[in-house]
Formats: C-alpha cells, sequence, structure tokens
C-alpha cells in the first residue's frame, strides 16, 4: 500500500498545555488506535502564536483515516493513576482528507477537566494558518499551498479572510525578499479580496504595485488555470494603479496579453492616465510588435486618455500609425475635447495640431465657433473676444462665405456690447479677404441699431460721453469698408443721427477731444455737424453755462462756472473749431450796436473773456478769430477812452459802478494784446483818480445848474422848473452815494 506525507497544524485553548501533552490520536496505528500517544504536538512560534501546535511530518498509508485532538495526562508516580486521554468536543468526528497539511481549531467539549480551556474559533487572534502557508511556498509547491488556501477558505473562512485581507498583502508587497512564487501568491489573495470588494476597488497611494506586476514576466495561462480568473483581476488592479503613477512596470502586460487577455479588455480599465512625450516613447515598442488589429485598439485608448490636443498629437507624431480609421478616430476625439471649450482655449488647442491635419478638424473648430456664436446672452470676456477675432483670421479654418455671413449675422443679434463692438473689425478682416453678401447691408443695419440699444442712453458728461465715443468709433472702423456701397453707409448715417437726437448735448459736446482720433474725416464732419446743431440750439449770449460747455469741449468736467478756473487748455484742432463756432455764434446772435452798451456788456462777462483770450494750448485760430478780435479792440477803445478822459459822462458813470480791482483786472486783459508798451494800460490808481475827478466836477456842475434854475427860471416864468431842481438835487444825492 502507497504511503503518504502528513502534518497536522491546529489552534487549540490557550493554557491546555498545563493540563498535559496535546496529541493527534486516531484509529490507526501511526496514531495510536485510540489508545496510545503516538503523534505529539509541539509550539513552534510560542511566543507569537501561543495557541499554534504542529506536529512532526508523519508518513501514513493511503486510505480512510478517523482522528482526533486530545491531551494526554501522564501518570502519576505519587497518587499512582493510569495514563489519562482527554479528546476534544466531538470524539472520532474528525475523517483525515487527502491534503498533506491539515489544519484545524481544537473543537470544545464537555468534559468536565477540559471546561476551562475554550477557544473561541470566529476570534483567534494569533491564528497563523495564512502565514503558514505563504512562509513555506517554494517554486516546486505554489499549486499546492493556492490549494491548501482554498481548503482554509472552506473551513475557516472568516479567520481566513481576516488574516489575509488587504493590510496582510500590502504588508507583504513591500518585502523585497519575497520570491516570485509568493508574489503570484499575493496576487491571488488580492483576485479573492477584489472579488468580494467589488471591481472599483483601487489600490492605496502607498501600494508597491511594480513588486508585483514583474511577478507576471513569462506567465502562463495553463500554468495556474484554475486561479487564472482571480490573477486577471489581480492584474488589471496592478497595473491601473501603477499606470496612474505615471510607472511603466505594467507594460509587461503586452508581453503577456495573448496569454491572459487577447481581447485587450485591459484597456478599459486604464483611465485618467497621464503620459508625456518620453512615456509615449517607452510604451511605443511595446506597441509596435503587436498586429496591426490590436494596434488600432492600443491607439484608440491612448486617444481617448487625451485631455488636450499637446497630449492627442505627441500619439499622432510618436505612434506614426496612419489610415483612415485611425484619423477619424482622432477627428472624434478633438470634437470632444473641443466640445465645451469657450474660443480662448479653442485658439489655444488649434494652434497645438499640426498643420498638416488642421484640415481634417478645421469643420469641427468652426461649429463649435458658430455654437457659441448662436447663444445672444453668453458672456463673453475680452479674451474671448480677441481670440474669436485670431480664429476668423486662421486660414487653415477654412472659412467660406457662409460661415462669415452666418458668424456676422448673429454677432448682430449678441446681447453682449463688447461682441458687439467687433462687428466692424471682423467684418474688416473678412473684407481683405475680398468678402461680401447681399445679405450685408441688412446685417449692418440691425447690427447698429442694437449696438446702439445696448450703449443705452445717459443725460450726464461725466462718464457717458464715451457711449458717443464708442458710436463715432464704430462708425469710423467700418467706413472704409462701406464707403463703396454708399447705400448702407448712409442707412448707418440716419441711424446714428437718430440716436444722437436722444443724448444730452453736454454727452455729445463732452466726446468731442476723442473724435479728434477718428481717422475718417467723413465721421469727424458728421459729429461736427451734429454738434453744432446742437450749438445753435442752445448758445444764446455769454453766462456761465456758455463756458460750462467750453470746458466740457476741452475735456474739463465741471458741474458750474467754477469762481476758481481762471485757464482754458484748448486740448486740439477740434476744440478749436468749435469753441471757434460759438464765438461765430455770439457774433451773428449779438444784437448790441451802440458801442456804449458793447463796452459793458464786455465788461459785465469779464471772468468769460479773460477766461477765453488767455486760452492756451490749441489757439491759432481763435486768436484769429473776427469776433473774439473785436472783443479784444473794444476793450482796447474803452482803455483809451479812459486814459483820454474823453468817454461819455454816463458811460463813465456805468463803468464806476464795478469796484476799482474788477476793472483794474479787465484792462490787465491787455497785456496778452500787442499794445506797445505797459503804460498804455490804466492802472487802480489811474481808476481811482478819475473817481475822484468825475465825481468833484459833476457836483460843481450840478450845483450851477440849481444856481441858474433858482435864478433865471423862478416859477412864474418856467413851468414845472421845481421837477428839475428836484431831480438835480436826486442825482447829486446819488453821486454822493456812488463816492462814498
Amino acid at each position: 500500500m502507497e504511503n503518504r506525507k502528513v502534518t497536522f497544524h491546529v489552534h487549540l485553548p490557550t493554557n491546555i498545555e498545563k493540563l498535559g501533552n496535546p496529541i493527534v490520536i486516531g484509529d490507526k496505528e501511526k496514531f495510536g488506535e485510540w489508545k496510545k500517544p503516538v503523534v505529539k504536538l509541539h509550539r513552534p512560534y510560542i511566543i507569537d502564536h501561543p495557541t499554534y501546535w504542529k506536529s512532526d511530518t508523519i508518513i501514513i498509508p493511503k486510505g480512510p483515516i478517523r482522528y482526533a485532538y486530545a491531551i494526554h495526562v501522564p501518570s502519576s508516580l505519587l497518587f499512582l493513576e493510569d495514563i489519562r486521554i482527554l479528546y476534544e468536543g466531538d470524539v472520532k468526528s474528525r475523517t483525515l482528507g487527502h491534503q498533506n497539511n491539515i489544519y484545524d481549531i481544537w473543537i470544545n467539549g464537555n468534559n468536565s477537566e477540559l471546561k476551562k480551556y475554550y477557544i473561541d474559533k470566529n476570534n483567534i487572534l494569533d491564528y497563523v494558518f495564512v502565514d503558514y502557508i505563504y512562509k513555506y511556498i517554494t517554486i516546486n509547491n505554489l499549486k499546492e499551498k493556492i490549494l491548501e488556501y482554498q481548503n482554509l477558505l472552506i473551513i475557516h473562512k472568516d479567520l481566513t479572510i481576516k488574516f489575509s485581507n488587504y493590510d496582510f498583502i500590502l504588508k507583504e508587497s513591500l518585502n523585497d525578499e519575497s520570491t516570485k512564487e509568493q508574489q503570484i501568491f499575493l496576487c491571488v489573495l488580492l483576485g479573492y479580496h477584489i472579488l468580494r470588494e467589488s471591481n472599483s476597488f483601487k489600490l492605496s497611494s502607498n501600494f508597491h504595485s511594480s513588486i508585483l506586476i514583474k511577478s507576471f514576466i513569462n506567465y502562463q495561462k495553463n500554468f495556474l488555470p484554475e486561479v487564472n480568473h482571480l490573477l486577471f483581476m489581480a492584474l488589471l488592479c496592478l497595473i491601473q494603479h501603477n499606470a496612474s503613477q505615471s510607472r511603466s512596470e505594467w507594460f509587461i502586460i503586452f508581453t503577456i496579453v495573448k496569454e491572459i487577455d487577447p481581447e485587450y479588455s485591459f484597456l478599459k480599465n486604464l483611465q485618467n492616465i497621464k503620459y508625456d512625450e518620453k512615456y509615449l516613447e517607452k510604451i511605443k515598442p511595446h506597441i509596435n510588435t503587436i498586429d496591426f488589429e490590436n494596434k488600432i485598439k492600443i491607439i484608440q485608448w491612448l486617444i481617448q486618455l487625451c485631455q488636450d490636443m499637446e497630449s492627442l498629437f505627441q500619439v499622432w507624431n510618436i505612434l506614426l500609425v496612419r489610415n483612415k480609421q485611425i484619423t477619424q478616430y482622432f477627428i472624434y476625439r478633438v470634437q470632444e475635447i473641443i466640445l465645451n471649450k469657450d474660443t480662448d482655449i479653442l485658439m489655444n488647442q488649434f494652434s497645438k495640431i499640426p498643420k498638416e491635419f488642421q484640415d481634417h478638424i478645421s469643420l469641427n473648430f468652426r461649429k463649435r465657433i458658430l455654437l457659441l456664436l448662436k447663444n445672444p446672452d453668453r458672456d463673453w470676456k475680452d479674451q474671448n473676444i480677441l481670440s474669436l477675432r485670431e480664429l476668423f483670421n486662421q486660414d487653415n479654418l477654412k472659412w467660406n462665405d457662409d460661415d462669415i455671413i452666418i458668424s456676422l449675422e448673429l454677432i448682430s443679434k449678441s446681447h453682449n456690447l463688447e461682441l458687439l463692438k467687433i462687428f466692424p473689425k471682423i467684418l474688416n478682416d473678412r473684407f481683405i479677404k475680398n468678402f461680401f453678401d447681399k445679405k450685408l447691408e441688412i446685417i449692418c443695419k440691425n447690427w447698429f441699431k442694437l449696438f446702439l440699444f445696448k450703449l443705452g442712453i445717459k443725460n450726464t458728461c461725466s462718464d457717458e460721453s464715451k457711449y458717443v465715443i464708442t458710436i463715432f468709433q464704430q462708425l469710423d472702423y467700418i467706413y472704409p469698408l462701406l464707403n463703396q456701397w454708399i447705400d448702407i453707409w448712409n442707412d448707418l448715417l440716419t441711424i446714428a443721427k437718430d440716436k444722437m437726437r436722444v443724448y444730452s448735448e453736454s454727452c455729445i459736446l463732452g466726446a468731442t477731444s476723442s473724435i479728434m482720433e477718428i481717422k475718417e474725416e467723413e465721421v469727424k464732419r458728421l459729429f461736427i455737424e451734429i454738434s453744432k446743431e446742437r450749438l445753435n440750439e442752445t448758445v444764446q449770449r455769454v453766462n456761465d453755462q456758455l463756458m460750462n460747455k467750453i470746458f466740457i469741449i476741452c475735456d474739463r468736467k465741471i458741474d458750474s462756472f467754477p469762481e476758481t478756473i481762471e485757464t482754458l487748455d484748448i486740448p486740439n484742432m477740434l476744440c478749436e473749431d468749435m469753441i471757434c463756432y460759438i464765438m461765430f455764434i455770439l457774433k451773428t446772435k449779438s444784437t448790441i450796436s451802440d458801442p456804449s452798451e458793447q463796452h459793458l456788456s464786455i465788461l459785465k462777462s469779464h471772468k468769460f473773456w479773460n477766461i477765453i483770450l488767455n486760452a492756451t494750448g490749441n489757439v491759432k485760430r481763435l486768436k484769429s478769430n473776427s469776433y473774439v478780435q473785436h472783443i479784444q479792440m473794444s476793450i482796447a477803445e474803452l482803455n483809451r477812452l479812459l486814459l483820454e478822459k474823453t468817454i461819455d459822462i454816463k458811460l463813465l458813470n456805468q463803468i464806476l459802478e464795478y469796484s476799482d480791482e474788477y476793472l483794474s483786472q479787465h484792462f490787465s486783459m491787455l497785456k496778452t494784446f500787442n499794445m506797445k508798451a505797459m503804460n498804455d494800460i490804466i492802472t487802480q490808481d489811474e481808476i481811482v483818480v478819475l473817481r475822484i475827478i468825475i465825481n468833484e466836477d459833476y457836483a460843481n456842475r450840478l450845483d450851477q445848474l440849481i444856481k441858474f434854475y433858482e435864478e433865471f427860471c423862478s416859477a412864474p416864468k418856467v413851468i414845472n422848473v421845481n421837477d428839475y431842481i428836484q431831480d438835480i438835487q436826486q442825482q447829486k444825492f446819488e453821486q454822493r452815494r456812488s463816492l462814498l
């Protein structure tokens, strides 16, 4: 009869050795035939695993054997007791299996002497069977050890799972001295763990997947056919982990893929893998040895991993596999990448595409751009608008006439003011490329109307003049494009004029300084025409409001005529032209013909004329303006009359109603005129003297006149003489009050 070797492993109750010697006893001679303690147990790991007992290896005949664990209590010489054997719970209940290693747990029983020796088979803290199996795996017994582990899962399931869990796998995977067979065993454990957890299980970041992956080198599927499915699950998990860390050990799978996964289904598990050009270069040799059908699968997988154009076309350039099918895969991926992208990213992505491939995907980009434009309420940032214009200028996008007219139409309907602003620029870009469409007239009109509507109506001159400026800037951009299509241009002019009617005069005049930057004279003329039309309506005479208009024209914003402002800087020729036009209006609307009235009017508006006559900046035409020169001459003439004392007495009295300081400041304006000498200008002292002289002389004449009336014009001779005398006396009173 053939024999076989058997070793018993068992967990016994703690401290049971105090009662006697643990043994294995059975119904065969080798086991003492239920009478003799032949097979004794010992503890190989007394400190770490105190409840674990093991027998020596024994040779037994093949065939059925019944056995049990027991405690051999030796005889006591003192009390002359017989040898006693205390059996575990169910005596003779165990049948020896065909395994070479038997893994058991003591069965608790009702024996009174054994009651205090109890073992909880569900909570053995030093459970060692998994450790023992793993420790004694060799190149020759891997299959046997896997079978032993699978048997443990049957007879001691919960404990075996607990002590072969993920922590055990992680700990042992870090052991650099482990053998290849032990690593394969760990992969089997990992497969069981994944099976229990679910297919979505992922290894922790501190797991060293590279060590276990290397154990699959030269793996053959007929080596361990019973656990191939477990090993495949483990390998998928390992390569996913390894690839996610941008390591290259997982490339091993390409060398054994025919053995374990000829359909390349493992690629589905490799998602969110990041790679660069160097990484692709490492993959390339593995792909080159694969048949074309599976090579397409790998390339398709790599394409799906790409999140941007740079990585996508690294695959294109490095793998160098070209056919219609692969090209279409790239096109589909490009479409997916740009699906929700804005124009700034589109521009960036398009620039990363090789020029030889841009033709293939131009349609996808154009469709995406048109889709963005279709939403009139879309928010457009400055960078997005800039990128949109760049995209329209990309010849490799193959823009056709239909695309352009649709784009312009969609832009003309946008509710975003900043997007509406670039309409003329895009139109200009396309005209450069000889584009024109008959629908353009309607599109341009609709654009300009909506653009003006989005600008809104503002009736203050603080910041709102910028809206007026913007309107004329848009006309400036578009004029070179439309001046040959006069109907379209005239329509836009009509729309602009209508819009200007609802803007306040201050908003319009406040734009004057900036309008100088407009390039097209036709557009400038339109602004000048509108501004002058407003000035014709509002300018009547010199006053604070008129001065305020002039300051607004010169881009000096004030709320009312300021007492402290005494200088005016005219920034450019257009502003000067507007001020000259105001002088023209004042001249044409002036009704003063009498010189004395003219002198008094100028004197009353001294501050206004002082600022105008002393203006700086662009003043050449203003200085030569006939009305300004007329004012200068009038001031000089009055100065002469006062110096020569040939002034009308009534006018003089009216002039002297103003203070000496006020009059002195008024005549000091003459210093800016081309007078021969400073002495030609009347001084404040001379005004004081003049005031004294006129008062004394005038008083004497009034006294003489009263005396004449009283002596030669008595009441009987002259009717109403008393009224004349009373009037003269009133004038004397007024004269004395003026002197005071």
